[in-house]
């Protein structure tokens, strides 16, 4: 990078050049402002201040200068560009909020406010400062290589010390609200978990009850080719399948019960605590199944 650049005899020749074609400009102001861009750029590139020799080259590349530095100047740009590190820094609440306007200052500078676009930083370590109205300034060292391109940064801000109420309201105002069922269900005071818990269940014994009744209805039915030779085993498991089946529909049915009362519980009681509770017991050998509730 940079080829050339560095000797003293280049900007020399450089410097007898323009004088040849631009005798008029070759003294004035500036056309030394150019020169001495020509020649900073090279001395900030081994420094590793590649984001102001990006700077100098733009400038000494420009229509302010001489056609006779353009070539070197543009080449040596794209070098530049290169090389530079590139970071998305993204500040954020302990909640996940980045609706706030949040600044950032890299080794000591001034505060930049962030918008969202890729920063241009040097090659090596800095301190990078964040900052955000009513939150904790915080500072990372950071490591940043050359060529290395959209980086990603993510950095969490605490609520100042003391802060109080008013922290706590932009803490609100800035977190994402959910959407969609669960949040119509948690505004309208329906316990959200248990509802979901029992329409499960719903759904698990009324799959239960297709299964083990198919099931049985298919070995009942192979039944009639062994009658009246029937081992008593088969006849035994085709009654458990059945049992199973409406074991499984019991289920099923306290499920879809507890789902429909903790729903009609939440709508009517939005705003009052409630407890409700739902026991459900089978007993095998009697072929039954008993519900109990209390609301």
């Amino acid at each position: 990078m940079f080829r050339g650049l560095g000797s003293f005899a280049a900007l020399s020749a450089l410097s007898a050049q323009i004088t040849w074609t631009t005798p008029g400009l070759a003294r004035d102001e500036a056309t030394q402002r150019c020169l001495d861009a020509y020649e900073s750029a090279q001395f900030l590139k081994r420094e590793g201040g590649l984001v102001e020799a990006r700077e100098k080259l733009i400038y000494c590349a420009s229509t302010e200068c001489p056609q006779a530095m353009h070539g070197d100047c543009e080449r040596w740009l794209t070098e530049v560009d290169a090389s530079i590190p590139t970071v998305v820094f993204q500040v954020q609440t302990p909640s996940g909020a980045t609706s706030r306007p949040w600044s950032v200052a890299i080794d000591g500078s001034d505060p930049v406010t962030l918008d969202g676009r890729a920063m241009r930083v040097n090659p090596g370590k800095h301190q990078v400062t964040f900052s955000a109205e009513g939150l904790q300034t915080t500072s990372k060292v950071l490591l940043f290589a050359e060529g290395e391109k959209l980086r990603h940064e993510v950095v969490v801000l605490k609520p100042r010390p003391g802060a109080g109420q008013a922290g706590q309201a932009d803490e609100a105002r800035d977190t994402p609200h959910e959407d969609g069922a669960e949040e119509s269900l948690r505004s309208s005071g329906i316990p959200t978990v248990p509802v979901i818990l029992a329409s499960s269940v719903a759904l698990a014994g009324g799959a239960g009850f297709a299964y083990f009744g198919l099931t049985a209805r298919a070995e009942d039915r192979r039944l009639d080719d062994c009658v009246p030779a029937c081992t008593q085993e088969r006849v035994d498991a085709v009654k458990y399948k059945y049992l199973l089946a409406n074991v499984s529909l019991g289920v099923g049915a306290a499920g879809l019960v507890a789902s429909a009362v903790l729903v009609a519980l939440g709508l009517r009681n939005a705003e009052a605590p409630h407890t409700a509770s739902i026991g459900l017991s089978a007993h095998p050998s009697a072929h039954g199944l008993s519900v109990t509730g209390s609301f």
